[in-house]
Protein backbone atom coordinates (compact mmCIF):
# COMPACT_ATOMS: atom_id res chain seq x y z
CA UNK A 1 0.00 0.00 0.00
CA UNK A 2 1.22 3.51 -1.20
CA UNK A 3 0.57 5.19 2.56
CA UNK A 4 3.31 2.71 4.34
CA UNK A 5 0.81 0.27 6.64
CA UNK A 6 1.79 -2.70 4.43
CA UNK A 7 4.84 -3.96 2.99
CA UNK A 8 5.43 -7.41 1.50
CA UNK A 9 7.85 -7.66 -1.54
CA UNK A 10 7.20 -10.23 -4.14
CA UNK A 11 10.33 -12.36 -3.53
CA UNK A 12 9.22 -12.99 -0.17
CA UNK A 13 12.29 -11.00 1.39
CA UNK A 14 9.73 -9.05 4.01
CA UNK A 15 6.62 -9.23 5.75
CA UNK A 16 5.72 -6.44 7.45
CA UNK A 17 2.68 -4.31 9.37
CA UNK A 18 4.45 -0.79 9.95
CA UNK A 19 0.57 0.02 11.40
CA UNK A 20 1.89 -2.01 13.93
CA UNK A 21 5.67 -1.66 14.17
CA UNK A 22 6.62 -5.44 13.57
CA UNK A 23 6.81 -7.68 11.11
CA UNK A 24 8.94 -10.27 9.72
CA UNK A 25 12.33 -10.50 7.79
CA UNK A 26 14.23 -13.53 6.20
CA UNK A 27 17.27 -13.61 7.38
CA UNK A 28 20.65 -13.44 5.18
CA UNK A 29 22.15 -16.48 6.42
CA UNK A 30 19.14 -18.65 5.51
CA UNK A 31 15.67 -19.35 4.93
CA UNK A 32 14.01 -18.45 8.25
CA UNK A 33 12.03 -15.30 9.18
CA UNK A 34 13.24 -13.92 12.16
CA UNK A 35 11.12 -10.69 14.44
CA UNK A 36 11.69 -7.37 12.61
CA UNK A 37 12.35 -4.46 15.27
CA UNK A 38 9.60 -1.62 15.48
CA UNK A 39 10.31 0.35 12.47
CA UNK A 40 9.58 3.68 14.55
CA UNK A 41 11.53 6.43 16.34
CA UNK A 42 11.00 4.92 19.75
CA UNK A 43 13.20 2.21 18.72
CA UNK A 44 16.05 4.77 17.87
CA UNK A 45 16.42 6.59 21.00
CA UNK A 46 19.20 6.00 23.36
CA UNK A 47 18.76 3.24 26.20
CA UNK A 48 18.06 5.66 28.70
CA UNK A 49 15.53 7.80 27.43
CA UNK A 50 12.78 4.91 26.22
CA UNK A 51 9.38 6.21 25.92
CA UNK A 52 6.63 5.50 27.95
CA UNK A 53 4.76 2.45 27.62
CA UNK A 54 0.94 2.91 25.86
CA UNK A 55 -1.46 1.70 27.91
CA UNK A 56 -3.69 -1.44 26.09
CA UNK A 57 -6.86 0.54 24.96
CA UNK A 58 -8.37 -2.62 23.28
CA UNK A 59 -7.03 -6.09 22.30
CA UNK A 60 -5.68 -4.65 18.61
CA UNK A 61 -2.35 -3.27 20.56
CA UNK A 62 -1.84 -6.55 21.83
CA UNK A 63 0.89 -8.18 20.19
CA UNK A 64 -0.32 -11.23 20.94
CA UNK A 65 -3.50 -10.60 18.69
CA UNK A 66 -1.26 -8.97 16.09
CA UNK A 67 1.06 -12.09 15.45
CA UNK A 68 -1.94 -14.60 15.70
CA UNK A 69 -3.49 -12.48 12.89
CA UNK A 70 -0.29 -12.36 10.77
CA UNK A 71 -0.50 -16.25 11.35
CA UNK A 72 -4.33 -16.41 10.00
CA UNK A 73 -3.02 -14.33 6.81
CA UNK A 74 -0.11 -16.78 6.59
CA UNK A 75 -1.85 -19.40 6.93
CA UNK A 76 -4.72 -18.74 4.21
CA UNK A 77 -1.96 -18.03 1.85
CA UNK A 78 -0.27 -21.73 2.58
CA UNK A 79 -3.82 -23.71 2.19
CA UNK A 80 -4.08 -22.05 -0.96
CA UNK A 81 -1.60 -24.79 -2.30
CA UNK A 82 -3.44 -27.56 -0.90
CA UNK A 83 -5.65 -29.87 -3.25
CA UNK A 84 -8.43 -29.36 -4.45
CA UNK A 85 -9.78 -32.81 -2.84
CA UNK A 86 -8.51 -31.00 1.03
CA UNK A 87 -10.96 -28.33 0.47
CA UNK A 88 -13.45 -29.66 3.55
CA UNK A 89 -11.11 -31.63 4.61
CA UNK A 90 -7.32 -29.80 6.14
CA UNK A 91 -7.77 -26.69 4.01
CA UNK A 92 -10.68 -25.90 6.16
CA UNK A 93 -9.57 -27.49 9.54
CA UNK A 94 -6.27 -24.85 9.23
CA UNK A 95 -7.96 -21.77 8.24
CA UNK A 96 -10.89 -22.30 11.55
CA UNK A 97 -7.95 -23.21 13.82
CA UNK A 98 -5.85 -19.72 12.46
CA UNK A 99 -8.83 -17.70 12.44
CA UNK A 100 -9.77 -19.13 16.25
CA UNK A 101 -6.26 -17.69 17.54
CA UNK A 102 -6.64 -13.99 17.22
CA UNK A 103 -10.48 -14.56 17.56
CA UNK A 104 -10.28 -15.95 21.12
CA UNK A 105 -7.19 -13.08 21.92
CA UNK A 106 -10.19 -10.25 21.75
CA UNK A 107 -13.39 -12.25 22.96
CA UNK A 108 -11.45 -12.53 26.14
CA UNK A 109 -10.06 -9.42 26.35
CA UNK A 110 -13.06 -8.14 25.79
CA UNK A 111 -14.75 -9.86 29.08
CA UNK A 112 -14.43 -8.19 32.35
CA UNK A 113 -13.34 -11.22 34.36
CA UNK A 114 -10.12 -12.49 34.67
CA UNK A 115 -11.01 -16.40 34.40
CA UNK A 116 -13.16 -15.71 31.15
CA UNK A 117 -9.84 -13.91 29.90
CA UNK A 118 -8.08 -16.89 31.11
CA UNK A 119 -10.30 -19.59 29.40
CA UNK A 120 -10.08 -17.77 26.35
CA UNK A 121 -6.83 -17.61 26.24
CA UNK A 122 -6.25 -21.21 26.80
CA UNK A 123 -8.72 -21.94 23.93
CA UNK A 124 -6.35 -20.05 21.33
CA UNK A 125 -3.70 -22.18 23.02
CA UNK A 126 -5.28 -24.91 22.08
CA UNK A 127 -6.21 -23.63 18.61
CA UNK A 128 -1.97 -23.08 18.22
CA UNK A 129 -1.86 -26.80 19.09
CA UNK A 130 -4.20 -27.74 16.86
CA UNK A 131 -2.76 -25.95 13.59
CA UNK A 132 0.58 -27.55 14.15
CA UNK A 133 -0.76 -30.82 14.18
CA UNK A 134 -2.48 -29.73 10.89
CA UNK A 135 0.43 -28.09 9.37
CA UNK A 136 2.36 -31.79 10.54
CA UNK A 137 0.20 -33.69 8.45
CA UNK A 138 0.30 -31.82 5.25
CA UNK A 139 4.15 -31.92 5.23
CA UNK A 140 3.76 -35.72 6.28
CA UNK A 141 1.31 -35.94 3.08
CA UNK A 142 3.50 -33.97 0.86
CA UNK A 143 1.08 -31.30 0.33
CA UNK A 144 3.38 -28.73 1.95
CA UNK A 145 7.08 -27.74 1.67
CA UNK A 146 9.70 -28.27 4.99
CA UNK A 147 10.87 -24.84 4.76
CA UNK A 148 7.31 -23.35 4.90
CA UNK A 149 6.64 -25.50 7.24
CA UNK A 150 9.23 -24.51 9.81
CA UNK A 151 8.45 -20.72 9.12
CA UNK A 152 4.72 -21.66 10.11
CA UNK A 153 5.43 -23.59 13.11
CA UNK A 154 8.39 -21.30 14.77
CA UNK A 155 5.20 -18.54 14.50
CA UNK A 156 2.81 -20.77 16.15
CA UNK A 157 5.38 -21.81 18.52
CA UNK A 158 6.15 -18.47 19.72
CA UNK A 159 2.30 -17.52 19.60
CA UNK A 160 2.30 -20.13 22.14
CA UNK A 161 4.94 -19.65 24.22
CA UNK A 162 3.00 -15.54 24.75
CA UNK A 163 -0.15 -17.22 25.16
CA UNK A 164 1.23 -19.26 28.06
CA UNK A 165 3.22 -16.27 29.30
CA UNK A 166 0.20 -14.19 29.19
CA UNK A 167 -1.85 -16.85 31.17
CA UNK A 168 0.70 -17.05 33.89
CA UNK A 169 0.80 -13.18 34.51
CA UNK A 170 -3.33 -13.17 34.90
CA UNK A 171 -2.77 -16.04 37.30
CA UNK A 172 -0.01 -13.96 39.16
CA UNK A 173 -1.91 -11.14 39.10
CA UNK A 174 -4.54 -12.73 40.71
CA UNK A 175 -2.94 -13.97 43.22
CA UNK A 176 -1.10 -11.07 44.33
CA UNK A 177 -4.12 -8.45 44.19
CA UNK A 178 -7.67 -10.67 44.03
CA UNK A 179 -10.82 -8.92 43.84
CA UNK A 180 -12.55 -7.09 47.38
CA UNK A 181 -15.54 -8.43 48.34
CA UNK A 182 -17.49 -5.42 47.09
CA UNK A 183 -15.94 -5.76 43.72
CA UNK A 184 -17.21 -9.85 43.90
CA UNK A 185 -20.47 -8.41 44.56
CA UNK A 186 -21.15 -5.61 42.37
CA UNK A 187 -19.73 -8.65 39.22
CA UNK A 188 -22.64 -11.23 40.23
CA UNK A 189 -26.24 -9.84 40.66
CA UNK A 190 -28.18 -11.04 43.60
CA UNK A 191 -31.34 -12.25 42.73
CA UNK A 192 -34.03 -10.26 42.82
CA UNK A 193 -35.61 -10.54 46.41
CA UNK A 194 -39.10 -9.38 47.29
Amino acid sequence: MEDGVKTIKQEGVCMENRKYGQGWRKSDAGERFSKTPRQNNEAKQPPGNEPEKKAIQNFRDLKIWQLGKELVVETYKVTRGLPSEELYGLTTQMRRAAVSIPSNISEGHSRRATKDYQRFLNIAAGSCAELETQVEISLELGYLKEALCGDIMEKIDYERRMLRKLIGKLSENAILHPPSAIQSKERVPSPLQY
